[in-house]
């Protein structure tokens, strides 16, 4: 059986800066991740990796530079 979660999350901050944190491989690696791949586009995929050998893998469903970003994991 698999199953389906789906959270929206309002971050309040500027949404150029927001959107920076969230594509920008420089800036997650200094607030979330230790190592990231970033292909910062609609239907890019990003791939992020802890020292401990855990590892996120998600991708862009919305992607408006600046002022909209949509993503799963």
């Amino acid at each position: 059986m698999s199953a389906s979660l789906s959270l929206s999350y309002s971050v309040p901050a500027a949404p150029d800066l927001t959107f920076r944190m969230f594509t920008t491989p420089f800036l997650l690696k200094q607030w979330l991740c230790n190592d990231c791949k970033v292909e910062a586009r609609a239907g890019g995929k990003f791939f992020l990796l802890w020292n401990d050998g855990n590892h996120a893998v998600g991708a862009y469903t919305a992607f408006e530079p600046g002022a909209h970003l949509e993503f799963r994991w």
